[in-house]
């Protein structure tokens, strides 16, 4: 019983320990996934992964952010093309967003854009 309370209150503090800056770190030479290596944190900027002994950036100059890039000319055209015909809007701004909205309505646009207008 003494163990397993040992065990819950080591995963306690190892879980107040660790931060990893709500991102998943993966190593830069064996692909390891590291949030899960004992002691890991992203205080210091640098980590070395338990598995391959490589020194990794940590930081947050190495996150990648999500909706970044802007819209490109393509997406915008195809995206009117979609809001025309479907009768939708599209609320975005971003690169990511625009291909989301894209990938989530193409099937119907195909669909309705090859039905004959009597038909739709």
């Amino acid at each position: 019983m003494m163990n397993i309370l040992n065990d819950i209150l080591q995963a306690a503090i190892d879980g107040l320990s660790t931060d990893d800056m709500g991102c998943d770190w993966i190593c830069d030479n064996c692909n390891a996934y590291m949030n899960n290596q004992s002691g890991f944190s992203t205080l210091n900027g640098i980590w070395t992964c338990s598995e391959c002994g490589t020194c990794n950036d940590v930081s947050s100059d190495n996150i990648r952010n999500y909706g970044t890039q802007i819209i490109t000319d393509n997406q915008k055209r195809y995206i009117q093309k979609i809001e025309e015909l479907l009768g939708i809007t599209f609320y975005g701004d971003t690169f990511e967003e625009a291909s989301d909205f894209i990938d989530s309505n193409k099937d119907r646009y195909q669909s309705k854009l090859h039905t004959p207008h009597k038909y739709r």
